[in-house]
């Protein structure tokens, strides 16, 4: 289970490195609710930082879109979305703007995800953001 800090971050460094296979065959009636909520909500960071939608895609697929915390702040401030943006991965930001509500990516802690996107200078970042999201959200 979670409690054991070397399987949580087996899980956490599975996620990030895009296993989907791990997604398929994982059984939530291992962990408690609180554990599983802590696992969702930042596996999608993991995904979203490492760049991989394909693991954002099968979270929500599992464990449905609304189990899932995109609005969660990681340990560096920022939303899922943001960490995407200011990691350039635009794939990961089309993902999320297809799967989830604007108002909970868009949650504004530090940063905005277009102000982490073009600061670092990921314009695809910046397009898919303008393509995806209401100007006056972000």
């Amino acid at each position: 289970a979670l409690r054991d800090a070397d399987h949580a971050s087996s899980i956490f460094n599975a996620l990030s490195q895009g296993n989907t296979q791990l997604i398929a065959d994982f059984d939530p009636q291992t962990l408690q609710q609180n554990e599983i909520n802590t696992l969702l909500a930042f596996g999608v960071h993991e995904a979203a930082e490492a760049g991989h939608p394909s693991v954002i895609r099968a979270l929500s697929e599992k464990f449905g879109v609304s189990a899932l915390h995109p609005e969660s702040v990681g340990e560096a401030g920022r939303t899922a979305l943001g960490l995407a943006a200011k990691k350039g991965r635009w794939q990961c930001i089309q993902v999320m703007a297809e799967l989830f509500e604007h108002e909970k990516l868009l949650a504004k802690y530090r940063s905005t995800p277009l102000i982490d996107a073009a600061a670092n200078g990921h314009f695809e970042c910046v397009k898919v953001l303008a393509e995806n999201f209401d100007r006056n959200q972000y």
